[in-house]
């Protein structure tokens, strides 16, 4: 086993960490069609053992494609925190349709974040000089 080869992408306006190397693109082929395979399986075979093969086929198959490892995603979902409809984060005026990513740990807290950014920035002004 070689070491790990990683490239970084940029995502948005973030870098993520892909790897490269030829063991894992093998891996994931291997993902993407045994997965298909498994998938084929299910919906020859039909019934409750069918349906049960094509969503682990076509788990394995998003698995494949998006790089990701089956175990991690199983334990994704199982540890997946909720977060209550009342500690949701602050509203922004300029995004309406997106959810603060940061929340707020006390009221005082909340309403600066509400605050920011302020309507208007102090202004300036220059006095002439007489010289």
């Amino acid at each position: 086993m070689g070491t790990p080869v990683y490239e970084a992408v940029k995502v948005g306006d973030t870098y993520k960490m892909v790897r490269i190397d030829p063991e894992h693109k093998a891996r994931v082929s291997k993902l993407t069609i045994g997965g298909g395979l498994l998938a084929l399986m299910g919906i020859a075979r039909r019934g409750i053992l069918g349906t049960g093969l094509v969503l682990v086929g076509g788990t394995l198959i998003y698995c494949g494609l998006a790089q990701r490892d089956p175990m991690e995603l199983v334990d994704s979902l199982l540890r997946r925190r909720r977060v209550p409809k009342d500690k949701i984060g602050p509203s922004h005026h300029n995004e309406p349709t997106t959810r603060g990513a940061q929340l707020p740990e006390d009221e005082l807290d909340e309403q600066v974040m509400e605050s920011f950014p302020a309507s208007d920035p102090p202004a300036r002004s220059t006095t002439p000089t007489i010289g």
